[in-house]
């Protein structure tokens, strides 16, 4: 599959990278669309660097599920949908209360992690 990623302040490259396989709770998405914003700009230009090089940006998104896990319940292959960047740990306090935008230990698609 194509991915735009960063390798460093100012230097995107676009690569054939491998099709991630998913877990159980997870879905497969063929992305259609992504924008940018301040946030991926911030990145580009070193003022927020990333927790790893190469990355791929881009945290605003939507597509197709191509493949759906054993265990994801409600979404089916070839399902459209926008993707939520968010990644919560599922066990502070707040993923508790089922606030997972509000995660304390959360990660970030696109800022921390591909």
């Amino acid at each position: 599959m194509k991915a735009v990623r960063l390798h460093g302040r100012e230097d995107l490259r676009v690569e054939d990278i491998e099709t991630p396989s998913i877990g159980s709770k997870e879905v497969l998405l063929r992305v259609k669309a992504a924008s940018i914003c301040g946030t991926d700009l911030h990145i580009y230009h070193g003022g927020y660097p990333p927790k790893k090089t190469p990355i791929i940006l881009g945290h605003e998104y939507s597509g197709v599920i191509e493949e759906v896990g054993p265990d994801v319940k409600g979404f089916e292959k070839g399902d459209r949908v926008a993707g939520s960047p968010i990644i919560p740990c599922g066990s502070c306090y707040y993923c508790s209360l089922g606030k997972p935008q509000l995660c304390e230990r959360r990660l970030s698609l696109g800022v921390e992690v591909d």
